[in-house]
């Protein structure tokens, strides 16, 4: 059962019992209105964290993290292929002989079919990130959200003869449609322990200052493949990390399951 469920059981109990005591006791009206008010700011809280905090698990089980004793980590790229980014990070990629997993938005997928290519021909994963990636999806229906799924697995599909497993909602936002809609796919949602900004105005010494000083044991870290900056700070951050005891491994190898098949991870 998952905590929405749980949750939605547990604020009709709430409800019920407020009714049943105002129809046996009979106490005032304004505080009546005032505890049933209270519980129904309370359940629209828990329902906004759930939608806006992707770790919540709230609606959905969302890997933000993976377990293991091991000082490895996964790196991650969001809303890729770039014309002119994405080569450049596959080139420093190759470099250091690192492998990451690659969240693709459909609308740029159709548009760089062979960069897609040259992402899985280097050992990388495809996620797939929602063919638009727009904001109203957050707000859309089931039908217009299981068709934005079901166009980038069918883009990356026919570019790649893979069709991916692993899942990123635009902004991490979720909701039960969302979620259902997931569920139907048989993906599995990914989120992220440590985000690096690199979409903002930072420069890139305050990033990677930051990502230095969040690093820690099966941290999923959130690039995007789209902002120049990300450049210099994945060269820079991936020579820090070969000072260090920390290994930068493949999120299916770390979950240990097949990220294209329908194996539970």
């Amino acid at each position: 059962m998952t905590k929405f469920k749980l949750l939605n059981i547990i604020t009709l109990l709430f409800i019920l019992i407020l009714f049943t005591i105002q129809l046996f006791f009979e106490f005032s009206i304004f505080l009546f209105i005032s505890i049933f008010a209270l519980i129904l700011v309370a359940y629209s809280s828990y329902l906004f964290i759930g939608s806006y905090f992707i770790c919540s698990n709230i609606y959905i089980k969302t890997i933000c993290k993976v377990n293991t004793n091991k000082n490895s980590i996964v790196l991650s790229f969001d809303d890729g292929p770039d014309l002119i980014v994405t080569p450049l990070i596959l080139n420093i990629l190759k470099e250091k002989n690192v492998k990451a997993i690659f969240f693709l938005k459909g609308i740029n997928a159709e548009k760089y079919p062979e960069i897609i290519k040259n992402i899985v021909e280097d050992g990388h994963i495809i996620g797939n990130h929602t063919f638009s990636h727009t904001t109203y999806l957050a707000f859309t229906n089931r039908k217009k959200y299981s068709l934005e799924i079901e166009q980038t697995n069918d883009l990356i599909s026919c570019f790649t003869g893979q069709s991916p497993r692993f899942f990123r909602p635009p902004f991490g936002v979720l909701n039960p449609i969302i979620a259902s809609v997931i569920k139907k796919y048989g993906m599995i949602t990914i989120g992220w322990s440590i985000r690096s900004f690199d979409g903002g105005n930072c420069s890139a010494d305050v990033i990677l200052s930051k990502l230095k000083n969040k690093i820690h044991a099966g941290a999923i870290i959130l690039f995007h493949d789209t902002n120049p900056v990300t450049v210099n700070v994945l060269k820079d951050f991936l020579d820090y990390l070969a000072q260090t005891d920390f290994k930068v491994e493949r999120l299916d190898k770390l979950l240990n399951c097949d990220a294209l098949s329908l194996s539970k991870c």
